[in-house]
């Protein structure tokens, strides 16, 4: 904290000499006022140093507790504690069991011109009105080492600091942080931490500024029972073998089967896969049958596909011949066109006009 000039120490040249003539002890009785007033923590005090109580980085580098080294009577005016580190060093106030004392200054080890039966804030709220301070009284006691030493200069930094979190951190006001962690860093980054609420990280940074302790975030879907990582899609298939063009290409195109010898049908084609069997080739075609499109047909899918008919020649056929002789013509309808593949893979097309049951 910046060393300002307290009126405590400039109090006696204020005052005119025909006061401190026939009022000796009014000069006194002014000093020890002001001092009181400028104890940290005090009304005067907070009032000169407002910039440092309000920065988080002189909110936090300060010592609770201590413990007493060795036994202290009604009239010692000297304590001896493990260490007075991160405590006032004038004129604070500290509180053994029931009884607070002012010490006036202090050494590594030990509380100097100390007044004991003091009087002092205790604490910042009451049971009855949170936002109320507490003012106590005490009487000179015995204490034995080992006690425990509150200072209570830091009541008001932790209040500081807890009114700080309410703005900046709401929710970590009434919390106390892990002791490891770097208390102000994390309030001065808390924006990064609300920034990213509800992701794995923060659950992780929460478990880390509140108990210290490195988590694993589980969560139940990850272990839920799946009957297959694939993607999903319903389709109705048919092996057909190219006449002409790339069937590769036919994808996210429509299907149509021509009314005729059957209904009219189409279909949206969503994958088109090429096999060998043997020395030929062949595709798979795969019509989209994936959900209801509306209550009467199924997917993208109208009306039924049908394998049109095949059959074989028993007979050799000239050019000129007007009958063909089949092993069956069931299925075929009674005139149209037939197409002929050769041995050698060629084929034409030839129309018919009747049938009989292995004629055309």
């Amino acid at each position: 904290m910046t060393q300002r000039v307290k009126i405590s120490s400039i109090i006696q040249n204020q005052v005119p000499e025909y006061v401190k003539e026939e009022y000796p002890l009014a000069v006194e009785f002014l000093r020890q006022y002001y001092t009181s007033l400028e104890g940290e923590g005090n009304t005067y005090d907070i009032l000169q140093n407002i910039d440092h109580y309000v920065n988080v980085d002189n909110l936090v580098n300060y010592e609770t507790t201590t413990n007493l080294l060795i036994n202290v009577s009604y009239f010692d005016d000297t304590i001896f504690v493990t260490s007075t580190a991160g405590f006032p060093e004038k004129n604070g106030l500290i509180k053994i069991n029931d009884e607070i004392i002012l010490y006036k200054s202090k050494t590594t080890n030990s509380f100097v011109n100390c007044v004991r039966g003091f009087s002092g804030v205790t604490s910042y709220s009451s049971i009855q009105n949170p936002e109320e301070l507490v003012f106590s009284e005490s009487d000179s006691s015995e204490h034995t080492a080992n006690d425990l030493v509150e200072n209570l200069n830091a009541n008001l930094l932790k209040e500081f600091f807890r009114k700080l979190k309410t703005l900046v951190a709401p929710g970590f006001e009434n919390k106390d942080f892990f002791s490891g962690l770097n208390e102000s860093l994390f309030v001065k980054q808390s924006g990064d931490f609300y920034r990213s609420k509800g992701t794995d990280t923060s659950f992780k940074i929460l478990f880390g500024a509140l108990y210290g302790k490195k988590v694993e975030v589980i969560k139940p879907k990850d272990y839920l029972i799946e009957p297959s990582a694939a993607q999903y899609r319903i389709t109705r298939d048919f092996v057909v073998e190219a006449i002409e063009g790339d069937p590769i290409t036919l994808v996210n195109t429509t299907l149509y089967q021509d009314e005729g010898v059957f209904k009219k049908s189409s279909g949206t084609i969503t994958n088109v896969e090429k096999i060998l069997r043997g020395d030929k080739t062949f595709y798979v075609v795969s019509l989209d049958f994936e959900y209801n499109r509306d209550i009467s047909v199924t997917g993208t899918v109208f009306g039924d596909f049908n394998i049109h008919p095949k059959t074989k020649v028993t007979n050799t056929v000239s050019t000129f011949d007007t009958t063909i002789d089949v092993d069956s013509t069931v299925g075929f309808p009674t005139s149209g066109d037939l197409i002929f593949t050769l041995d050698n893979g060629s084929q034409f097309l030839v129309n018919y006009t009747s049938k009989s049951i292995n004629q055309f």
